[in-house]
């Protein structure tokens, strides 16, 4: 099972796009967090904020480079947390996150098209919130729904 929530950070207190002092303080510097477990197994937890925008971005160019066949490294925006997607078998990928600390192996069209629910209202709330993201939140959106169609 994967659960995930995706939240914006106001101040020093982490809020869902459902919350009505959510918003988007700095369109330049979009702090958040991500709950992600799958499984039982915590790959991101709040402790884990950064840039939510671009961390589901780095998600989702993942997916899409193991899609193509490649592996994917990358580290969190403002962190010095890794993500590592790793095809092992069919549409079976492994996640690694911290050097390995957090890691699962998970359906890569299941994973997809669980983290599209969270991922998808929270980057339509940024990009109604900040115009100025639109473009870029948009296109993080359509990718991941490509994704979840193959």
């Amino acid at each position: 099972m994967i659960n995930v929530v995706s939240y914006i950070k106001i101040g020093e207190e982490f809020v869902t796009i459902d919350d009505p002092r959510a918003t988007v303080e700095d369109p330049y510097y979009i702090e958040g967090a991500i709950e992600l477990d799958v499984d039982g197994v915590v790959l991101f937890n709040q402790a884990m904020w950064d840039l939510v925008d671009q961390l589901w971005d780095y998600v989702v160019q993942g997916l899409e480079s193991i899609e193509k066949g490649k592996p994917f490294k990358i580290f969190f925006p403002d962190q010095p947390l890794d993500i590592v997607f790793t095809h092992l078998y069919d549409d079976m990928i492994k996640i690694s996150v911290d050097e390995g600390q957090y890691t699962v192996v998970v359906d890569r069209k299941e994973f997809a098209k669980s983290i599209l629910g969270s991922v998808k209202p929270l980057l339509n709330f940024i990009a109604e919130k900040s115009p100025s993201n639109k473009e870029g939140c948009d296109d993080t959106v359509q990718r991941l729904e490509a994704l979840v169609q193959k």
